[in-house]
């Protein structure tokens, strides 16, 4: 009998199984990215076709919307300078009637205050007394600036220190003022018709 001798090293199928165990967890990891990325790039294509689409829709909005705006713009353009052209039409110099309610105050007198509006000139003025209250609206009236003048309120105010408890002999030592508003209505024709 021969005997038997095996030079080759024992192979033992456990350590088969250990080496083969990171090929496997390897490859299974390589398969489950790949799906991951295989469905992500699908899903991306599938956002991308259905944004183009929503773009394509968005933007005829746009277009649609733009050439509406140009059609009101063409036919809005004459309107607007037929606006412009009534505006300038409807405006008045108010330096000229500022002149003429300065002019117009008799001596000693103050302009507290004045407001314009598109018809009439509302004026607040301190007089010394009620006789240069009519004289002053007298004179408006016969102003060719202004058609009409109506007086709307009338206060009385006195000069000096009124906090003091004054004897009764001293009250009549202080001349009381007053305090007119006045609206004036413009006379439109006049101003226009470059009054000088």
């Amino acid at each position: 009998m021969t005997p038997e001798i095996n030079l080759l090293p024992k192979i033992d199928h456990k350590d088969d199984v250990k080496s083969k165990v990171p090929y496997f967890v390897l490859t299974s990891v390589a398969i489950l990215l790949l799906a991951y990325f295989t469905y992500a790039y699908f899903s991306a294509s599938s956002k991308i076709t259905t944004l183009t689409a929503e773009e394509a829709v968005r933007q005829a909005e746009v277009d649609e919307a733009l050439a509406t705006l140009m059609q009101l713009e063409e036919s809005n353009k004459g309107t607007l300078e037929g606006a412009v052209g009534f505006v300038k039409e409807q405006a008045y110099a108010v330096t000229p009637l500022m002149d003429e309610v300065t002019k117009q105050l008799p001596p000693n007198t103050y302009l507290r205050e004045y407001n314009f509006t598109e018809e009439a000139v509302t004026l607040t003025v301190d007089l010394e007394t009620m006789r240069d209250v009519s004289f002053y609206i007298e004179r408006l009236v016969k102003s060719d600036y202004f058609v009409d003048a109506q007086i709307t309120d009338v206060s009385a105010f006195e000069l000096g220190e009124t906090e003091k408890e004054q004897k009764p002999s001293e009250k009549f030592n202080f001349i009381p003022r007053y305090t007119v508003t006045i609206t004036a209505l413009i006379d439109y024709v006049y101003l226009k018709g470059g009054a000088k």
